[in-house]
Formats: structure tokens, C-alpha cells, sequence
């Protein structure tokens, strides 16, 4: 196998978002930094862009910008697993680097899930030590999955997806002293209102707040705050405090779901997401045989009561010769000879005089656009993808803090776009499929817009590189 992705038709694949060598990936697992470099795992169909038995695949860098494939991990075929080895995460101790992770076995129609441990003295090869956790407790049904590992002062802890008897979504949280013989201490999610099953539980601590990320299945609707039937959310509480706030969207986007964090060198806390949906059709990708990427890595902090999500800083050494520019006046389109591309950053401080709409359109061609508006009247981010290429597309909305200003931060890679508002606490994530000559870049003004700030980059990414063909298969 060549050591670079094959380019694909469109040239829809990502330049420096991961994305599998072939066939489907979906939720990033395991995510530890580990001698040196950053380990990222994710669920992997191998054999066909399409939702099967899935292995870990697994990707590691020691900057986050220079990347190497490794073969998969974890891959099903124990009497435990024998239908997938299901999202988890891992755990650095010892000078070992640990995972435990869901195994998936059918009986039938009827679904068993095991708590699987897995183990590594080089994060490259692992050895399986099977079930910790064999059954979910009583009233709770066989939707048990995704544990979330961590070890504190009273010894390991797990967070874990739930679904209780009468068809709700929780997340338990279960204890043990040597990661085995786990005991139920409690649901971390006691309400009934977080759809028909929570997963891809993850729980951090920035500052003072303890923090649990959840995607409540199902859940969806006037009454429910959320874009999508299948979306990612956060709650928080202070860390010592016994109840979580009312949830919040982790991003406002159509196409981002299952985030996992990953505890850095220096203490940060960096967030990964899958870019696209349970429940997303066959993408234009598949023609070229592989599906779905994985978001940027996101830095995390506590900002004014809200998460804040931006860019990793890293990335910006993928930045070639920029533009800036202050101080312009807009009325009606605006462009930029030199503000284009389908690799790129783009900084923009705006303000409407007069509470006027702006429009930013991206990827714009003769035939494709992606739209994103500005409504300060509102106090809105609107997000329109029906005309941004080959794939289906809809209107996402997002709410601002109000006022007459807008701070955005936009990256852009050949088929994804992730924006950033309001200092990183509205995020919004979308795969696109635009034609291959549509680079174009430009704002439309329904009154009177000022661009205080325009900072771009076109970005260049490095090839991402296979240690090895073995196993990439099979």
C-alpha cells in the first residue's frame, strides 16, 4: 500500500483531518498520549464503506500534524467480540498502556455486550485479556456500552452508555479497586429526557468543573435543544458538587458526533469528534471507497460558565503565506483576489452596524455553495449546506450571545468544514462534497457590515504515512 491516501474523485479526501485508508470510520477511541505520542483509535470498517463488524484502528504523532497509520489494535473474533470490538478507552499506568473497550456478540437478534480489557507494553501491539464487566446490572438492557476509564485516589472508575428497562438513556458510573469485579455506584444522568440510549460517555475536569460529555440517542425536537436526533452534548457541575447542569450542545453542526478526550503532556485537554452521523447515508466518498473523518483536534477550556472549543495551536504550522487585512467597509459582495481554496483557515471579526444579515460563502463554485449567515437581529448562526455539493445537505442554526459583533474562525479541508463562534462556545461541523473548481470565498451584506479583522491561510497538511501494510485487510 502506498503511503499516502489515494487521491480521491472530487478530491474530497481531507488533507489533515484523519480518515480511513479504506472503508467506514466512526467514533475516535482510546485517546492517551503515550511515549511520546499522541495515540487516536477509532471504530473501522475495513471491508466496505458500511456499518459492520468494527475494529480499532489507530493512528499515533508526536506533534499531531505528522501522522502514521499502525495496523488495527483490536479486532473482533473472541467468543466476546466476535462482532465487533466497540468504542472504549485507554489508560496510561504503569508504563503500560491499557484499553478496555465494548465487545459486541449477536445471538440472533439478541445483543450481548461484554467490557473488554486490552493491554500494551509498546501502544502498537495488544494483547486481549477479555471481559471485566459481563452483564449490565439489573434494570438495564444489553444497550451497555462505550466504557470511559479513569483512576482516582479510591482506585478505577468507569463511566458507561446506558439504557434502562423502560427505554431511556443514562450513564452509569461503576467502581473497582483492580479493574475487575466492577460495583454500581449510580447513574451520572438520573433524568428520564436524554433520549432512548446515551453514548460515548467521557467525564474531564477543566478548572473547577467537572465535565460529562454524552450523545443522547433519539432525542429530539422543540422541546430538546439539540440539532440532530443522534447529537453530542456536555453538562457540568462543580467538582465536588453532587448534581449536573441543564446539557448544552457541543456543536450546533450536522455532521459531528461521539467526542472523546485525550489528557496532554502539559495537562491541556484535547477533543476529537466523528464528522458525520448514526444515521448518514452513503456519502459521494464511497465511490472512492472510504467513508468519514474525524474532526480536528480541539483544545478545551472553561470560558464564562461555557465550554470553549478551538483549533489546536499545532495546526497552525500547516499555515502558508497569509493575508490580512482590517478596517473595511462592505456593502452588497465582497471578495478577495487571494482569500480562496479548499485548504484553509480563515479569521473574521465582523460587525453589523445596523443588525443587518451577513452571508459568508465557502466552496463557492459555478455550481456549489455553502452558505453560512449572521443574524445579529436574532442573535443566530444559520448554517446551509442543501447547495454544497454531492451530498444532502440542510440548514443547521446555532444561537449567539447577542450583540453586533462576530468573532468567527473557520478551517476548511476539501470535504469538511468546522466553524468556531464566539470565542469557541458555539461550534458548528459539516462534511461537504463541492465540486473540485469550487474555492471560491466571499461575503454578501444585506446592510452595513464592517470587517474589523480578515486573517487567512491557505493550510498544508503532510501525507499520512502506514507503518505497515499488515493488517489494513484483513
Amino acid at each position: 500500500m502506498s503511503n499516502k491516501h489515494p487521491a480521491a474523485t472530487g478530491n474530497w479526501r481531507p488533507a489533515f483531518h484523519l480518515s480511513p485508508p479504506q472503508g467506514l470510520l466512526n467514533d475516535p477511541n482510546g485517546l492517551v498520549y503515550f511515549t511520546g505520542r499522541y495515540h487516536v483509535f477509532f471504530q473501522w470498517n475495513p471491508h466496505a464503506c458500511a456499518h459492520g463488524p468494527k475494529c480499532w484502528g489507530h493512528a499515533s504523532s508526536p506533534d499531531l500534524l505528522d501522522w502514521t497509520m499502525h495496523p488495527p489494535a483490536l479486532q473482533p473474533g473472541e467468543w466476546y467480540d466476535s462482532h465487533g470490538c466497540y468504542s472504549g478507552s485507554g489508560w496510561v499506568m504503569d508504563g503500560r498502556l491499557w484499553l478496555i473497550y465494548t465487545g459486541n456478540v449477536r445471538d440472533g437478534e439478541v445483543r450481548h455486550s461484554y467490557q473488554c480489557l486490552a493491554v500494551s507494553d509498546d501502544g502498537i501491539h495488544f494483547t486481549k485479556l477479555g471481559p471485566a464487566l459481563e452483564k449490565p446490572p439489573a434494570s438495564y438492557t444489553s444497550h451497555f456500552r462505550d466504557p470511559r476509564l479513569w483512576r482516582d485516589w479510591d482506585g478505577f472508575h468507569l463511566a458507561l452508555g446506558a439504557q434502562r428497562n423502560n427505554g431511556s438513556g443514562t450513564v452509569l458510573h461503576f467502581h473497582s479497586a483492580t479493574l475487575q469485579h466492577w460495583t454500581l455506584r449510580g447513574e451520572l444522568l438520573p433524568g428520564s429526557d436524554n433520549g432512548y440510549m446515551c453514548e460515548c460517555p467521557d467525564l474531564l475536569t477543566l478548572q473547577d468543573r467537572q465535565l460529562l460529555l454524552f450523545c443522547p440517542q433519539g432525542q429530539a425536537g422543540a422541546d430538546w435543544p439539540w440539532p440532530n436526533a443522534n447529537a453530542s452534548c456536555y453538562t457540568s457541575r462543580q467538582q465536588d458538587g453532587a448534581v449536573f447542569d441543564r446539557p448544552h450542545a457541543l456543536d450546533y453542526g450536522p455532521d459531528f458526533y461521539a467526542p472523546q478526550t485525550l489528557h496532554g503532556p502539559h495537562g491541556e485537554h484535547i477533543l476529537w469528534g466523528w464528522m458525520g452521523r448514526p444515521e448518514q447515508p452513503d456519502t459521494p466518498s464511497v465511490a472512492d471507497g472510504w467513508s468519514h473523518c474525524l474532526s480536528a483536534p480541539r483544545l478545551l477550556s472553561w470560558r464564562d460558565g461555557l465550554l470553549s472549543q478551538q483549533p489546536h495551536p499545532a495546526l497552525q504550522a500547516l499555515r502558508g503565506k497569509g493575508v490580512l487585512l482590517t478596517d473595511q467597509a462592505i456593502h452588497g459582495d465582497w471578495q478577495h483576489a487571494a482569500v480562496h481554496g479548499e485548504c484553509s483557515e480563515l479569521q473574521l471579526n465582523l460587525r453589523s452596524t445596523d443588525a443587518s444579515a451577513c452571508h459568508l460563502l465557502l466552496r463557492q463554485g459555478q455550481h456549489c455553495h455553502t452558505r453560512l449567515s449572521w443574524l445579529p437581529a436574532t442573535a443566530e448562526l444559520l448554517l446551509d449546506t442543501r447547495h454544497s455539493g454531492s451530498a444532502e445537505g440542510r440548514i443547521s442554526r446555532a444561537p449567539l450571545p447577542s450583540g453586533k459583533r462576530l468573532q468567527l474562525q473557520l478551517l476548511l479541508d476539501r470535504s469538511t468544514l468546522e466553524v468556531f463562534a464566539a470565542d469557541g462556545t458555539v461550534v458548528l461541523s459539516a462534511c461537504i462534497f463541492p465540486d473540485a473548481d469550487a474555492q471560491g470565498i466571499s461575503l454578501q451584506a444585506e446592510g452595513d457590515i464592517h470587517i474589523e479583522q480578515l486573517a487567512f491561510w491557505p493550510l498544508n497538511a503532510k501525507p499520512v504515512h502506514m507503518s505497515s501494510a499488515e493488517g489494513l485487510t484483513a
